[in-house]
């Protein structure tokens, strides 16, 4: 059987909650640079559908490199809209948000995450997914795989 390359891109396992706001999504960022460790870094994704860009990690070898989960429609009703984002690092508003339950962002919310890797950042691996999964659970998701085929599991790096 010919070794196949890890993929850029690939499905994760579905998220859901009652609600989301900006408040959850930046406790999100920092308990996963806390889970992690000190040297990465995550940002909420300013694009359309929403996500997590992790902006740094160790052995980092390109400044314009990146990682991101974002959020895809999972086929069941999710209300909201991701906001549109213009300030360079949004958290330290978002936190303060937390303080007051913040602007909701997705009302319910059910999405399948949708993991990607840029301009030479490495591929997602199957421990960074556990990882996520931990934070996602922690701070009030519930979490399930999208499939039970081993093949999604494979297009997961295994370091």
């Amino acid at each position: 059987m010919a070794n196949t390359p890890n993929r850029t891109s690939t499905t994760g396992f579905c998220i859901s909650k009652q609600k989301v706001t900006k408040g959850d999504i930046a406790q999100l960022c920092d308990e996963l640079k806390t889970e992690f460790g000190v040297d990465y870094d995550f940002v909420p994704e300013k694009i359309c559908e929403g996500g997590i860009r992790m902006t740094s990690w160790p052995d980092m070898k390109s400044t314009s490199g990146y990682k991101t989960m974002r959020f895809a429609t999972s086929g069941k009703k999710t209300s909201g809209k991701w906001p549109w984002i213009t300030e360079t690092d949004p958290l330290p508003a978002w936190r303060d948000q937390k303080q007051q339950g913040g602007d909701l962002i997705f009302e319910p919310c059910d999405k399948i995450l949708f993991y990607k890797a840029f301009y030479g950042a490495p591929v997602w691996t199957s421990n960074e997914e556990k990882l996520l999964a931990t934070v996602f659970t922690r701070i009030g998701f519930n979490c399930r795989k999208v499939s039970k085929s081993k093949s999604r599991d494979k297009q997961l790096a295994t370091k």
